[in-house]
């Protein structure tokens, strides 16, 4: 019995050398992913050291947000390059081998682009972007070029331990810059209610100037001119840490709270 096994598998070999080109199976096309790494809520909770790097992280995605070990300013991921919006008003281009405690990333592949009028603020920038929306039970990814009169981003200094919550330190840290007349690029997320506590529900957007020079967070905006595209996406994938500190934690509860005033503050 074992040798005609081992001869049937011969054979089979045999004949898969024999077949040409064009009897492969086709390819299969690649799924759309948007990649997490730890939770939103274990941020919220001061885990701000994680084992992930960014070298790691480029391979899941070339467009996205998140923040560095120590949440060392707000990331922000475009066109495959790690750009982090630092609290003193420049950003910095990241190292391969810098870390990150959470961020969200994909390969952005839009089906929807649309130009923008003239004199949205925030609020109705997203309530526009709704109505573009075909699929509002899936996680659309997000890119934003424009010029805006006005853009109030925020980002907050690198912490030490032992770390306080986000919203602590939020509230006592962050530094809030209001640029005018800026061109630059909006990455950012829309997702569903239903990830709270793994992620933020609703719009979450980083921004960073067409130079490289300014950035972080927005808070707030008005738009003289833009274009937007959607890359709506059906596969989420997460990678948890690992660490102790990871399993030491409560991840649990309602903390739309804490996540509103850390996001929208």
């Amino acid at each position: 019995m074992p040798r005609r096994l081992s001869l049937s598998i011969l054979a089979a070999a045999f004949a898969l050398a024999a077949c040409g080109a064009d009897d492969a199976p086709a390819p299969q096309p690649v799924m759309d992913t948007v990649f997490q790494y730890s939770t939103v809520n274990a941020l919220l909770s001061g885990l701000y050291d994680g084992d992930m790097t960014l070298a790691e992280l480029a391979a899941k995605g070339d467009t996205g947000l998140g923040t560095i070990n120590g949440i060392d300013g707000e990331l922000i991921v475009l066109d495959g390059k790690f750009y982090s919006a630092l609290a003193n008003g420049t950003v910095r281009e990241l190292k391969p081998e810098d870390k990150t405690p959470f961020a969200v990333v994909a390969h952005f592949r839009p089906e929807r682009q649309a130009g923008l009028p003239d004199g949205l603020d925030y609020k109705s920038l997203q309530s526009l972007t709704d109505q573009l929306v075909q699929a509002p039970n899936h996680l659309q990814v997000i890119r934003i070029d424009g010029t805006f009169p006005e853009m109030k981003v925020r980002s907050e200094p690198k912490q030490s331990p032992p770390y306080r919550p986000l919203a602590e330190v939020l509230e006592d840290e962050q530094v809030v810059f209001e640029l005018e007349n800026v061109t630059g690029s909006m990455i950012g997320f829309r997702m569903p209610s239903y990830v709270a506590g793994i992620n933020v529900p609703g719009y979450h957007f980083h921004f960073i100037t067409d130079d490289r020079k300014q950035g972080g967070h927005v808070l707030d905006l008005e738009l003289s001119s833009g274009t937007i595209k959607i890359d709506d996406v059906s596969n989420f994938e997460m990678v948890l840490p690992t660490s102790a500190a990871f399993q030491g934690v409560k991840l649990g509860g309602d903390r739309m709270d804490e996540i509103d005033a850390v996001e929208r503050r």
